[in-house]
This record gives C-alpha cells, sequence and structure tokens, in this order.
C-alpha cells in the first residue's frame, strides 16, 4: 500500500518527467516562449541544461574561482527568468545569455575587488569597469572582452558553434539562417577577433584562435556544477519569474548581483529609449512646428490628422510618438477620463507660413517601461507621457506596482488611438494605463 506522501512523489515525479518530454527538441525560441507564456519549468530547465556550460565558461574565466562563478552563474539565469520576454528574437538566447553572463562575472569581479580592498587584502585585479581594465596578457580574457563588443550577427555565430559545439547546420538550424550564411559570418567572426587581438600585441593565426574557443567550449562542458544546473538555479529563477521570495534558495550575494545587473539593464534601455526620443525630435527641421500631410494636402475643415510612429516596442519597454496636425489656433486639452480633468490646454497657434498647408503640429511622446525596485523584488511601471508645441514642453508622469497576475507591460498600457483623421471637438481616448484613461479633443480656432 503507498501513503499519501509516496502518492504525491509519484505523481510529481510522472509529471515532471511528462512536462520534460514535452520539451525535448524543441527551438530555443519555443522554449523561452512557452517558459514566457506558461511559465514552464521544464523549458526553463531545457534552456539551463543547453546554455549552462556556455555561461559558466565565461563566469569561470572571467572570475577564476569556483564560489564567484556559481554566484554569477545563478545570476545570469536569475536575469533570465526576469527579463525573458523582453529577448528579441528569441531564438538569440544563447548569445543574449552570452552577453549577460560576461557583464554579470565582471560586475561580480569588481564587486570581489572593492571588498577585498575593504578587508585590506590585494585584490587578484583592478575593478573591471572600464575596457582597459581587461588584462592584456590573459588571451582566454581579451579574447571574451573582444567577443562581447562584436556586433550580435557575428557574435551569435561565435557563441553557437565555438563556445556550444554546434556544427555551421544546426547553427543555422537553430537561427533560421542559411547555412552559408552561418558560415560566411563565422568566418568574418573569427577574422575580426584576430584583427582585435593582434591590435592589442597578441598575434594568434586563424588555427589556434579556434583551438582557443574550442578548448573553452570543452572546459566549460566538463566543469558546470550538476547539482547548481539543475536543482537551486531553476528553483531560484522560476520563483524569482513570478515574484516570490527566493532566499532558501540563492544567497544575499547573488540576489544583490542581479538586482545590480537588472538596474544596469534597465539604465541602458532607459538611455537607448532616450536616444531614441531624442532622435525623434532632431529628425528633420521643424519636427514640433507646421506641418503637412504626407499627400502635401490640407485636411477638411472638420477635421484633423494624427500620425502615430511606434519607436519602441517589447514586453517592458514601449515608446510612442504621436502627432497632430491642425488648424493654426486650435486648442489641445489633455483630459483624464476618471474625472474630466483637464490636464493642460495649449494652443497650436504657431503655424510656419512658408510650409504648404499652413497646419500646426501638437507633438507627444509616450513612454512607459516595468522596473524593479531596488532592494526588493516589487515590480512597478513607470509611465511618461511628454508634449510639446512650438517652445512649450512639459510632461505628466505616474508609477505604481504591478496588479496581480499582470506579468508584461502591455498588460498595463495601451494605445487605442491610430493613425487617420479625428474631428474637432470630438473625444479621443489616447492610452490606458493601468486601467486609467487619458484622453484629448482639439478644438477649432474661433
Amino acid at each position: 500500500m503507498v501513503n499519501g506522501c509516496g502518492v504525491n512523489v509519484a505523481l510529481r515525479d510522472l509529471r515532471t518527467l511528462f512536462e520534460e518530454g514535452t520539451v525535448v527538441g524543441l527551438s530555443d525560441g519555443q522554449l523561452l516562449g512557452r517558459f514566457v507564456e506558461r511559465r514552464e519549468r521544464a523549458a526553463l530547465e531545457a534552456l539551463v541544461r543547453r546554455h549552462g556550460p556556455m555561461v559558466w565558461g565565461v563566469c569561470r574565466r572571467i572570475l577564476r574561482d569556483d564560489h564567484d562563478a556559481e554566484d554569477a552563474f545563478q545570476a545570469t539565469f536569475l536575469v533570465l527568468a526576469r527579463r525573458a520576454a523582453s529577448i528579441m528574437p528569441r531564438e538569440k538566447v544563447g548569445n543574449w545569455l552570452y552577453g549577460v553572463a560576461y557583464q554579470t562575472a565582471r560586475k561580480a569581479r569588481a564587486t570581489r575587488a572593492r571588498r577585498r580592498m575593504r578587508e585590506g587584502q590585494v585584490p587578484d585585479g583592478p575593478e573591471p569597469e572600464a575596457a582597459s581594465d581587461v588584462r592584456r596578457d590573459d588571451l582566454a580574457e581579451v579574447l571574451d572582452h573582444e567577443l562581447n563588443r562584436l556586433p550580435d550577427k557575428y557574435r551569435t555565430p561565435i557563441v553557437l558553434c565555438e563556445l556550444e559545439g554546434k556544427t555551421h547546420g544546426e547553427a543555422a538550424e537553430r537561427l533560421g539562417w542559411p547555412i552559408g550564411t552561418v558560415s560566411g559570418r563565422l568566418s568574418r567572426a573569427r577574422a575580426m577577433l584576430a584583427e582585435r587581438l593582434i591590435r592589442r600585441g597578441m598575434s594568434p593565426s586563424g588555427a589556434p584562435l579556434v583551438v582557443l574557443l574550442a578548448h573553452n567550449h570543452v572546459a566549460a562542458t566538463a566543469g558546470v556544477p550538476t547539482s547548481l544546473l539543475l536543482s537551486s538555479t531553476v528553483k531560484a529563477a522560476s520563483l524569482f519569474a513570478a515574484g516570490r521570495a527566493t532566499g532558501a534558495l540563492v544567497s544575499s550575494g547573488v540576489a544583490a548581483l542581479t538586482r545590480e545587473v537588472l538596474k544596469t539593464m534597465l539604465l541602458s534601455k532607459i538611455k537607448m529609449s532616450s536616444a531614441a526620443l531624442l532622435a525623434i525630435i532632431l529628425a528633420g527641421a521643424g519636427l514640433w512646428q507646421a506641418s503637412t500631410r504626407a499627400d502635401g494636402g490640407t485636411p477638411p475643415d472638420a477635421s484633423f490628422r494624427v500620425s502615430v510612429d511606434e519607436v519602441l516596442h517589447d514586453d517592458s519597454t514601449i515608446a510612442t510618438r504621436l502627432g497632430i496636425d491642425a488648424l493654426p489656433g486650435s486648442t489641445v486639452e489633455l483630459f483624464s477620463e476618471k474625472d474630466k480633468r483637464v490636464i493642460s490646454s495649449l494652443s497650436t497657434d504657431l503655424a510656419d507660413p512658408d510650409r504648404r498647408g499652413g497646419l500646426s503640429r501638437f507633438q507627444l511622446v509616450i513612454f512607459a517601461d516595468q522596473v524593479e525596485l531596488e532592494g526588493g523584488s516589487t515590480n512597478v511601471v513607470k509611465f511618461v507621457l511628454a508634449y510639446k508645441v512650438g517652445s512649450i514642453s512639459s510632461s505628466i508622469s505616474d508609477a505604481g506596482p504591478m496588479p496581480a497576475g499582470a506579468e508584461q507591460l502591455a498588460e498595463l498600457l495601451t494605445l487605442p488611438i491610430k493613425s487617420g483623421e479625428y474631428k474637432y471637438g470630438q473625444a479621443t481616448k489616447l492610452v490606458t494605463f493601468k486601467g486609467a484613461t487619458y484622453s484629448f479633443v482639439v478644438n477649432r480656432p474661433k
């Protein structure tokens, strides 16, 4: 007779076996998709199995200490669990993991160096915050540094073929590229790496470079701690993705390292988004000033023109530009649907008489990002709506905790407004953020 505990264990083992069977043969993109959409632990475990040796190799080469490498290894996959939805295209998750592992290991080494300095010990090297801090006499470390700097289209085949041991055909199938593209980019990547090593005073020929990369793959595959790879890392990452506590599975050092990497990634994304928005602001003379329709005509007097352009849109960040072309002297009012409170009212009486059509443009930029509060796992969403007409500009911002069950930004922010012609004097929904709707109305000049 089997007791209740035994039945539960048997059912759990059977369920695990069934789940593992369903992911056999799936591509990286399919596995990542199943984890993002269904939170399948078996899919996450399959990704850790596939890419763990490569991640371990990067961490071990940079940190040269198994304990520190284990911390960086775990932090890398915790970051994957939290940022999985933002990886695009999904098939390049291996390349994405390489970059995260490299940055995580360097941050871990910098933390270790600062700790040893405080303790009065001699650090094993300078804090690796700048490119010049890479030890110039270490070929493996310099190679990782230069590999991390390669454009994605060249780094991806290097990671798959040289660090993960895939054939050209296997890499082509995984990436959806022609095999000739894989071979050509791999050859170009090797040449670029060799050129950069020569500039650093190292002169490996093509063959020794390939041998070194292959050696890194073999050493990494042989050295991954099995218990770390299959148990605590997967369990902790699954809990972390769900916003649950991981204290029993990872150390405080791993938690702090993970937060630091996520913070750096957020700042990088904000910088990228800001650069994109700045490029929009600077693109073409008179972007904020008068404009005409694409066909050179003027909208009928009863309507105005709206153009919507997405700058950046993934599951964790959205940046959208919206332009309203209206008759000079029109007023644009922004208000909240909840209380009908007018947030801002501006006149578009800034027409450029030298431009055809003589229309004025009111410009809006909507930016939202899903972020993590430092020191905890509480998610918040930051929302900013910036507007400008002529030389007048301002912004509205809001932030708050994510509602229960909301895992992606797309569920928290919607943009019902579409490009087209709208009637003067009619309220139009602009954006809905966490259930709060912001609208606008354009009134014809009096």
